[in-house]
């Protein structure tokens, strides 16, 4: 087999192309021959600079997308938090006693101001994630003491819905090395999106699995309208909302889970989902061992 390389070759016209040689030799009898094959590579060549054009122009339009989204976050803010706080001072009475038809209106607009400062977050985080410029404060942390701070977090929403919630498993506590913000954003995108998907009288359960050994298995299940496979893709690609009539009841950005599936990567983990249409859905976030803290495991 000849050996292959990259050389300069000229044409006739006195151009010069990019060429790959390729060098045999062959013995016949005291003789070695060395023959020598030129191919114009010039068209390879020119697809390469292509795409690799293509993929710094692609690559750039993405940053400039992440650092727009997360500027106008940012400009977004300022007034919609002026709004929340107004609308909470109307509802706590500062200007006196509202009348139930005002009380209802000063409802919404608290209600619509909450969902569009979660979208704003969503996009600021995932914006910032997409950009490289998440940074990750590790420490060593407490996993039930997150999951609980969690749970406490979405259980009026729960309690509203009718919805059972809670930490089914018993196991020995789990400790783990990663980012306190991040873990909890994890736990409370996962938990709100059980609740809002979970019927009344519906459950969401919440389990975690760490053998000795082996890696921190996080799961939170629950009992609500879940998906077809084919949807799953989707349902993890940003501002993926999935169609029919009772998605549309249920508010979201469609950035939960791409952000939980970004975060979970950021710690060398995993998002697995598992769902079935009237049946409901599982979703799992599986650690490294390697961010296990096993002198804390007893």
């Amino acid at each position: 087999m000849g050996k292959r390389s990259e050389i300069s070759g000229l044409r006739k016209d006195g151009s010069e192309f990019p060429a790959e040689a390729s060098v045999s030799r062959l013995k016949l009898g005291n003789d070695t021959l060395y023959t020598v094959m030129l191919h114009d590579i010039s068209e390879r060549k020119n697809a390469d600079r292509q795409i690799k054009l293509a993929m710094e122009e692609a690559l750039y339009a993405s940053r400039a997308k992440s650092e727009f989204l997360a500027n106008m976050s940012h400009e977004l803010r300022t007034p919609l938090n002026a709004i929340l706080g107004f609308s909470e001072a109307l509802q706590i009475g500062i200007k006196g006693p509202l009348s139930e038809e005002q009380s209802e209106y000063i409802d919404a607009v608290s209600q619509s101001g909450e969902h569009l400062l979660s979208l704003i977050n969503d996009i600021l985080d995932l914006s910032k994630l997409e950009a490289g410029k998440a940074d990750v404060e590790e420490e060593d942390l407490d996993l039930d003491q997150l999951i609980d701070q969690a749970l406490l977090l979405v259980s009026d929403r729960a309690r509203e819905g009718k919805i059972n919630i809670g930490l089914t498993s018993e196991h020995d506590s789990v400790h783990l090395r990663g980012d306190k913000r991040m873990i909890l954003q994890i736990l409370l995108n996962l938990l709100s999106n059980a609740v809002k998907f979970t019927l009344p009288e519906g459950s969401v359960s919440v389990n975690v699995t760490a053998t000795h050994g082996s890696d921190i298995e996080l799961s939170i299940k629950d009992t609500g309208i879940g998906m077809k496979e084919s949807d799953i893709p989707h349902a993890l690609s940003t501002f993926g909302q999935l169609d029919g009539d009772l998605d549309r009841r249920h508010e979201g950005t469609g950035l939960g889970l791409p952000l939980v599936k970004s975060l979970a990567e950021l710690h060398g983990g995993k998002l697995e989902l598992n769902s079935e249409p009237d049946v409901g859905t599982e979703a799992t976030i599986i650690f490294p061992h390697s961010r296990r803290i096993m002198s804390d495991q007893g």
